[in-house]
């Protein structure tokens, strides 16, 4: 887990079903779960990050279940979770990643 999970606490859980990981490996039996944290700062810095993280999650083949929760997903006992950061430059354009980084092109 990265500093800015355990700085800023998540209000929301963008989460999904990996269908390709789960079955196997640490979700042997079980499924396996990826959970994004949302937290206020990057809803302020991009207000619309849970619509588009939502679509692009959507449009993969290797996703199911995809919705938003609240709370980290509970999992059973052959099914494993993973936090990842947010794909951001997956989700946004690059001048828009330019524009929420300030990187200067």
């Amino acid at each position: 887990m990265n500093n800015k999970i355990m700085n800023n606490k998540p209000v929301y859980y963008v989460v999904f079903t990996d269908t390709f990981m789960s079955g196997w490996g640490k979700a042997k039996y079980g499924k396996s779960y990826v959970a994004y944290p949302i937290t206020e700062e990057d809803l302020k810095r991009f207000p619309n990050v849970i619509e588009r993280l939502l679509n692009f999650l959507r449009s993969r083949t290797d996703t199911s279940r995809v919705r938003v929760n609240l709370h980290k997903p509970r999992t059973g006992p052959n099914d494993h979770l993973v936090l990842h950061d947010i794909p951001w430059h997956r989700i946004l354009s690059p001048k828009e990643f330019d524009r929420l980084f300030n990187i200067a092109i």
